[in-house]
């Protein structure tokens, strides 16, 4: 540390890991003395990260980070700059530098979520992209530390799941009519995505070994893209008979067979799938007559994750039906289907209170 000006300003000059020497200027003593102390701590740490680079603003590293997911999922790109424009610039100040944001900066910032009333699952998945983004700034050395790492957030409620018995899929499907009766039972029996169903194609389809191959999805723009995750690129088996009308849909359109590229679902324009328009004229009036309103098409996934369970299915092979990337996903459900085996069982043994007089109840 050097003093300058007659004591009214104070050089501190480090050497980072390359010997390349940086100084950064101060206006008291004691600024000094600390800034010192913390980059020799941080030296020390192999975390040390020049002045400059940690100068970077909110908003430069935004962008930046944006910018690095460009092989993420369209709707995962979408999701995160929605983020980043409503929730992480306003929060942060977007010409502040990443350099003084502090962990206590962050927890304010999730708190303030929480007291503004959003719901604890959106409040986790904004926390989620806050550390992402930081993190960014961790590996491209713009800051030693990523301060929205470890904190605090709200446990969301359990996502609420039907409990569908066979007679509700059957009505359902009878409801729905044969081609989007078959789209749901690819949700109820395999435990498919909507997206997976949407793009399917006549080449995923093997009625000599009855299985059915995810191999692509459909995306909001009606185009075939890659599965979700590594893990849902998957071959499963599936009964004969639902491989044998899938494939009997495009044919019955005049798709030849070795058109495998065709798509098995189509709207009634003869074009891809729109989600939106699905769920709106098809699937929202469809569950409503059946008597199931609120009915989301994944819950299916449920469905078939419970029967894997009553099947007792292990849990790799359930992993592979569903397309889990990790085991902790595939426990969690088996987790929530197991409590409500557990409840059903408990109301099987004792479904009612047994007759007895005011003597017998215990004071």
């Amino acid at each position: 540390m050097r003093e300058t000006a007659g004591g009214r300003r104070y050089d501190v000059m480090v050497r980072d890991r390359d010997g390349v020497q940086h100084s950064k200027t101060f206006r008291t003593k004691r600024e000094a003395t600390d800034y010192q102390a913390r980059a020799v701590a941080q030296l020390g740490d192999g975390v040390y990260i020049p002045p400059r680079a940690s100068a970077t603003t909110i908003e430069d590293l935004a962008a930046r980070w944006l910018a690095a997911g460009a092989g993420r999922r369209e709707s995962t790109r979408s999701r995160e700059a929605s983020i980043c424009r409503t929730h992480l610039l306003p929060g942060l100040r977007a010409g502040r530098s990443i350099g003084t944001v502090t962990r206590a900066d962050c927890q304010a910032l999730v708190d303030g979520w929480v007291a503004g009333g959003l719901a604890a699952r959106t409040v986790v998945r904004i926390a989620a992209s806050l550390r992402s983004m930081f993190q960014y700034a961790v590996d491209a050395e713009l800051i030693g530390r990523n301060p929205a790492a470890r904190l605090r957030l709200p446990h969301p409620d359990p996502v609420e799941r039907p409990n569908l018995s066979a007679g509700d899929l059957e009505r359902l499907a009878g409801t729905l009519g044969v081609e989007q009766g078959l789209f749901m039972w690819c949700g109820a029996i395999l435990g498919l995505r909507w997206a997976e169903v949407a793009g399917m194609t006549v080449g995923a389809l093997d009625p000599t070994r009855d299985t059915i191959s995810v191999r692509s999805q459909l995306d909001r723009h009606g185009h075939l893209v890659d599965p979700k995750t590594l893990a849902s690129r998957r071959t499963l088996a599936a009964p004969a008979w639902l491989v044998a009308d899938l494939a009997a849909l495009p044919r019955r359109r005049g798709v030849p067979v070795t058109d495998r590229t065709a798509l098995v679902f189509l709207s009634r324009d003869g074009a891809p799938l729109s989600y939106v328009n699905w769920r709106v004229r098809v699937w929202r009036p469809v569950t409503e007559a059946a008597g199931l309103p609120g009915l989301r098409f994944h819950d299916l996934r449920s469905v078939a994750a419970s029967a894997l369970v009553a099947a007792g299915v292990d849990l790799r092979t359930a992993m592979h039906r569903l397309g889990h990337t990790t085991p902790a996903m595939t426990l969690a459900v088996y987790a929530r289907v197991a409590e409500d085996r557990d409840r059903a069982a408990a109301d099987a043994v004792a479904p009612r209170r047994p007759a007895r007089t005011a003597a017998d109840v215990p004071t």
